[in-house]
């Protein structure tokens, strides 16, 4: 009985070590597909931050356009303004209106220049988040 009771305990701690063995063999076989999931997830993250970024980015370039349109009309009225005028006064005006013209494009880019720059804060936060959820899959797949 005794004899029994031994081969039999050998038996269960055996089973349970290959167990424990086959657990160890099938983790290990199993880790390099978990981290590429997480690699993938990462990857999916960072590409929906991005394109985020780009779409907000051509928004703020779309309204530089817009603005820049409207600054073109202006010049058109402008100058229309200055057709009655002879001479020097009616170039003077023609100056006057292309200046003012190029001031209104320039704070049309200073404006989109700002759109832009408040974009690459949460644009870093958000690709800092994706690396920390990464980091954290992977070290849930050891």
């Amino acid at each position: 009985m005794k004899a029994r009771t031994a081969v039999v305990m050998f038996t269960v701690v055996t089973g349970v070590g290959a167990l424990s063995a086959g657990v160890d063999v099938a983790r290990a076989q199993c880790k390099p597909l978990c981290e590429r999931q997480c690699d993938v997830a990462h990857d999916m993250c960072k590409g929906q931050a991005d394109l985020q970024q780009a779409i907000t980015r051509s928004q703020c370039q779309l309204n530089e356009r817009m603005a820049r349109l409207t600054c073109n009309e202006t010049l058109a009225g402008d100058l229309s303004a200055c057709a009655p005028s002879c001479g020097a006064a009616q170039k003077q005006c023609e100056h006057d209106a292309k200046a003012k013209r190029d001031q209104c494009f320039k704070m049309a880019h200073e404006i989109r220049d700002t759109c832009t720059k408040a974009l690459k804060d949460p644009h870093e936060q958000t690709k800092h988040a994706c690396d920390a959820t990464r980091d954290a899959c992977h070290k849930m797949c050891k």
